[in-house]
């Protein structure tokens, strides 16, 4: 199931971010390897969508993230 939300904070130096859904609820962990795209950079209130796992230590994070117009990655 996807997600909708926006990039609520964005480290450049570590390449890693939170997103905040649009539904609310707690923000998500998403590192720049979770982007379907990932010549363009994260920006702040970026629209995105995106699936939801967890990491090696259980914690959620986002997965196959898309910014607003683009397609969403299918495997």
């Amino acid at each position: 199931m996807r997600t909708k939300g926006k990039i609520a904070s964005w480290n450049h130096d570590k390449s890693f971010g939170f997103i905040t859904p649009d539904d609310g609820g707690k923000r998500i962990f998403v590192h720049i390897t979770a982007f379907t795209n990932r010549q363009k950079k994260p920006q702040i209130n970026q629209p995105v969508s995106y699936s939801t796992s967890t990491d090696k230590q259980a914690r959620p994070c986002a997965v196959k993230v898309s910014r607003g117009g683009e397609k969403p990655r299918q495997n």
